[in-house]
Parts: structure tokens; C-alpha cells; sequence
């Protein structure tokens, strides 16, 4: 069989995060091949993506549906004569956004329960790590193929922000990109930046991302660093959008901190990496999968912090230790590279046509 039409959909399309990177990679993947239509219950894109009411399944067709929240476009959902692939991200554990956004936990909570619900809907699966892969097995799902999220080519190739490239040029700083949220837990980065800059005076702490999502830990995050003192240290950029501002940004960083609670890939890892940005990250849930043995793990308790702080200190103070870690660290980001899972896609995609048993990739 051939796929006539490929249907990609999401709740919500955002360009320039995670899932809107991933969709854009995925329709030049698989534009050469076939026509593709982008869908979304919302988007900030404005025509870029229909809404998702608009999809009619049709023989032939596959519908490619991101998920990792419930959303009004899944109560619609039904076999049908279209071929169907769910496409996980995982859903995070609603007790991280109780207390801040309890609306949001809920429809964490309902998305657990559809998870296991839509097993029946969808003829395979993709997963982005084996975190998640495991995940979908337990929930029922038996043909889940594990492609890794891709690092776009065009953050990674062409000239940065010239403006922000002459004041960043000045700093020595590390880094954070992502939502501002609390599975990211922002209030341990700072915890261990303001250790970090107490051994090495100067140091500065960019956070790069939106902290709109939950107003109440956003809130938290300013009450922290007001009341350490560290407004001189700590830059709240807001959402950066822009590859040339990113890719600036990646360009000098020193250290990228990631200390999440919960991930199940998380791109900003598998792009500073590829920038040859060492991480200092979370050893927890699929991170340690994503780093794929660089950059600087830490566990959740006092003596492993002490060591992070060590390892990243002498790494900073060290620029021959500084290299050594920065080219392991693009080694180790080359099975994120778009053209590598540009052709696992494709891969992927041949295997739901002909119906053969659908593989795990590597």
C-alpha cells in the first residue's frame, strides 16, 4: 500500500518548541514523498496549520496525531478507513502542576486515562525514548517503534543575532532554554547556579522561555532570585523564537543547566549538545538516555550536587577538559541529526505502508 496523504496533528502548534520543531521536521521529511497537511486545535502560526475539526479520514491517508495532553480533538477520534500512528510525548505527572495550575494536572489525568483508551484507535506508535517506549507497552500498545527527536538543520547551520552576538561575546554564562514551568524545576538551577558563580564571581545564569504557562511558578522563580540577590546574576530573556537568537545562545553558553523533575527526551539537551555545550542535567527519567553518555549528571541529593558542582568547576577552569567535553558532546548529539532521523521517518513510514512489523530504531 501506499500513503497517499500524510495528516499531522496536535493540540496546539507552536513554532519554535519542541513538538513545532519536530512537525516541521517531519513535513520536510516526508514532503518529497507525499503531500503533507498540518493540523492543530490552536496555533500561534496563523494559517500554517488548519484546525483539526477540518480532518476527514480517507483510505490511503495516514493521520500522524502528537499527543501529550488531553484535548478536544481526541473525543472525535475513531477507527477508520485511514491508517493511524500515535505519536507520544508523554504525559507529565500531574502532581508537578497541582499547585499551580490545577486545571492543567486535570487534563494531565484525563490524558493518562485516554492513553489507554485510544490503544484500540491507532495501528502503531512512536516513542522518544525508551522511557516512553516502556510506557506505551505497559499501556497496551504492542507495534511502538522509538525514533529520538532531531536537532533542525537550521539551528544549527547560518550566522547568529549580530547584536546579541557582540553583547553575549562579553559574558561568561550558562545557560537555560525551555518553558518555565515546574517539571523544569527552575528553582533548583538556581539553587546550584548560585553555588556555582559563589566558586567562579561573575558568572551569569540566562533563562531563555516563556513563564506565561504557569503564572503562579513563574512567580516563585522572581521570588527566588529577589530575595538571593541574584537579579545582577540571573537574565530572564522570555520565549526566543528566533534561530539566529538561539543559535547565539547555544554559541557561547558555557554550561547548559537542566534540572528537570520529568522528561521524555528533552530537545534543549540534544540541541546544546550538538553545539558542543556541556549539560549539567537531572539523572532522572529519559535524560541520561538523551545524553547518551556526555555532559554532567546529577542525583537529587547533597553529595551529588557537591560532586556536579565539582565536575562543572573544573570543566569552566579547564578549557583543554572544556574541549575534550564539547567535542564528546557533538559525538554524542550526531543520532539527533536531522538527516539521520529525516530517514528514520522514513523508515518508519515504509514499514506502516507495506504492514510489516514495525521496528525499534536506533
Amino acid at each position: 500500500m501506499k500513503v497517499k496523504q500524510l495528516h499531522i496533528m496536535t493540540a496546539r502548534y507552536v513554532r519554535g518548541d519542541a513538538i513545532g520543531h519536530y512537525m516541521d521536521v517531519q513535513r520536510r521529511a516526508f514532503e518529497p514523498q507525499m503531500p503533507v497537511t498540518l493540523y492543530a486545535d490552536g496555533t500561534d502560526a496563523g494559517n500554517f496549520a488548519l484546525d483539526s475539526s477540518r480532518y476527514v479520514p480517507l483510505a490511503g491517508d495516514l493521520l500522524w496525531l502528537h499527543f501529550s495532553i488531553d484535548a478536544p480533538h481526541l473525543q472525535a477520534l475513531q477507527r477508520g478507513p485511514d491508517l493511524k500512528v500515535l505519536d507520544y510525548h508523554g504525559l507529565c505527572p500531574p502532581e508537578l502542576f497541582l499547585p499551580y495550575q490545577p486545571a492543567h494536572a486535570k487534563l494531565m489525568r484525563r490524558g493518562q486515562r485516554r492513553l489507554r483508551e485510544m490503544r484500540s484507535i491507532f495501528d502503531w506508535a512512536v516513542a522518544h525514548s525508551d522511557y516512553t517506549r516502556r510506557e506505551l507497552q505497559d499501556a497496551g500498545y504492542k507495534r511502538v517503534a522509538r525514533i529520538p527527536l532531531a536537532v533542525p538543520e537550521g539551528l544549527l547551520n547560518g550566522a547568529g543575532d549580530p547584536a546579541l552576538e557582540r553583547d553575549l561575546a562579553r559574558l561568561e554564562y550558562v545557560l537555560f532554554t525551555g518553558r518555565i514551568v515546574p517539571q523544569k524545576n527552575i528553582l533548583g538551577a538556581l539553587d546550584f547556579f548560585e553555588q556555582l558563580e559563589a566558586r567562579r564571581p561573575g558568572l551569569k545564569f540566562l533563562l531563555a522561555g516563556s513563564g506565561g504557562n504557569t503564572p503562579g511558578y513563574f512567580k516563585e522563580v522572581l521570588r527566588r532570585i529577589d530575595e538571593r540577590g541574584m537579579s545582577g546574576k540571573v537574565c530572564l530573556l522570555g520565549p526566543v523564537k528566533r534561530p539566529e537568537m538561539l543559535r547565539s545562545l547555544y554559541a557561547h553558553a558555557r554550561l547548559l543547566i537542566m534540572l528537570s523533575r520529568w522528561e521524555t527526551f528533552c530537545a534543549p539537551l540534544a540541541e546544546a549538545m550538538a553545539h558542543g555545550v556541556p549539560p549539567v542535567a537531572a539523572n532522572n527519567t529519559a535524560i541520561p538516555e538523551t545524553l547518551n553518555g556526555a555532559g554532567i549528571l546529577v542525583e537529587d541529593n547533597a553529595a551529588s550536587l557537591e560532586q556536579a558542582l565539582d565536575r562543572a568547576d573544573a570543566l569552566l577552569a579547564d578549557p583543554d577538559a572544556y574541549a575534550a567535553e564539547a567535542e564528546k558532546c557533538r559525538r554524542a548529539a550526531e543520532r539527533y541529526a536531522e538527516p539521520r532521523v529525516a530517514r528514520a521517518l522514513n523508515q518508519f513510514l515504509n514499514d506502516c505502508a507495506t504492514k510489516h512489523k514495525v521496528r525499534i530504531i536506533e
